[in-house]
């Protein structure tokens, strides 16, 4: 994270998250590139609807337009599914051979403790979804190929195609699901910007002397928590990100993070899956709020 980064305000970053250019953004090379092309298309959106009414012909070419450009995408997604399993297994090698093997197993405790609470967040979704009328065996009939494909690629953005096509099927309103879609792969990460910060910093905390089951430590750590998935929206490599802010505002040491660096692509891959499955959740949840019903298919 760039020391500007650092110093920018809250009123600040939320002002850099709207997009001076969208052209620009659409090239993800800002920070919050990401969260500027949603709110570029929420607006495309909303001058759409302004216009379906009064010119007809003309709204009809944009959305022709829009929907043929999602069937491209979406074929292109189903092309890299074919090769995924090749592509991580690559990945999963050069990490071993770059990367001191000793060192490596030396963070298996690490790796299974992030892993048991990414679980134990994962069953926590599987309750809400339940109670907004999405029983776990029904939903993860239909969205484990989802939830695979972003385990294994940890692409956030690159499952977000299949996320909506998925919330389709289960009758959540389009509208929704692109939403929350969107923002769960970039303020709303429940992997990245949630468990993860929360695992590296009880861990840092104990090396500190300070005790992280605190009600007043924890209290604190989960607002800068809440706070830092704001500031690392759009920004790669988004877990260490966020346990870097994160560290840094409660006043810990952030250079213990480089100690997690090597089964970083691993645990990434859980925290992918989950940051999607937060993006269903919010969608349930607003479904239920709206009293939509939920169901298996349309």
């Amino acid at each position: 994270v760039s020391g500007g980064e650092q110093t920018l305000t809250m009123p600040q970053k939320i002002v850099a998250i709207f997009p001076s250019n969208p052209f620009f953004d659409l090239t993800g090379q800002r920070a919050s590139a990401t969260l500027g092309v949603v709110i570029f298309a929420v607006f495309l959106g909303i001058a759409y609807l302004k216009i379906k009414d009064k010119k007809v012909k003309e709204a009809k070419l944009f959305k022709d337009i829009v929907d043929s450009a999602y069937e491209i995408v979406m074929s292109v997604v189903r092309l890299f599914i074919s090769y995924a399993p090749y592509a991580v297994l690559t990945i999963m090698i050069a990490t071993i051979v770059n990367n001191d093997v000793t060192a490596v197993l030396k963070l298996a405790k690490f790796f299974a403790v992030a892993y048991i609470g990414m679980l134990a967040m994962f069953l926590i979704q599987l309750l809400i979804l339940t109670i907004c009328g999405l029983p776990p065996v029904r939903y993860l009939s239909k969205a484990f190929p989802v939830l695979a494909f972003a385990f294994i690629t940890a692409s956030s953005a690159g499952s977000m195609p299949m996320n909506i096509e998925m919330q389709d099927e289960l009758n959540i309103p389009r509208g929704v699901s692109s939403l929350a879609a969107s923002f769960a792969t970039s303020m709303g990460m429940n992997g990245c910007a949630g468990v993860y910060p929360g695992i590296v910093i009880a861990i840092v905390a104990m090396t500190q002397n300070i005790n992280p089951i605190d009600p007043q430590f924890l209290l604190y750590a989960g607002l800068v928590i809440a706070l830092t998935s704001f500031g690392i929206a759009g920004t790669g490599g988004g877990g260490t990100v966020a346990a870097i802010i994160s560290l840094s505002a409660l006043g810990l040491p952030v250079g213990l993070v480089g100690v997690f660096i090597a089964v970083e692509p691993l645990i990434d891959m859980g925290r992918t899956a989950l940051n999607l499955n937060g993006g269903v959740v919010a969608s349930a949840v607003t479904c239920k709020v709206n009293r939509i019903k939920l169901s298996q298919s349309k």
